[in-house]
């Protein structure tokens, strides 16, 4: 014999269906600073939720050092405010897409 197991609510709701989350868009923002300031920068890079430093290029000649950092499209505004409230001589580059960086970089077709 087979049984069916099921279970009735009276008078309960089922819950409210969620909205589909949308995939997190990521940009690439390009920071410049001094190189003596560069690990300060890296410490409050390295504090900001879901920022991520994909490389340091030091620029010897100049005395700099160019971060490129990894973040979502939604925490730009943190990022920069951070970037400027802590390092007054920084410098804010472009900010491109992550397909675009991946492009640049021989991933054509962003994977």
């Amino acid at each position: 014999m087979a049984y069916a197991a099921y279970s009735e609510f009276l008078g309960a709701s089922l819950p409210a269906p969620t909205a589909p989350r949308r995939p997190r868009r990521f940009v690439v923002m390009s920071i410049t600073v001094p190189s003596m300031e560069a690990y300060h920068m890296r410490r409050v890079l390295a504090n900001c939720t879901g920022a991520g430093i994909l490389r340091c290029i030091p620029q010897p000649q100049d005395s700099l050092v160019q971060m490129q950092v990894r973040l979502s499209a939604d925490r730009v505004g943190e990022v920069m405010h951070q970037v400027m409230a802590c390092m007054p001589s920084g410098q804010i580059g472009c900010i491109s897409s992550w397909a675009e960086h991946l492009a640049k970089h021989g991933a054509p077709h962003g994977l």
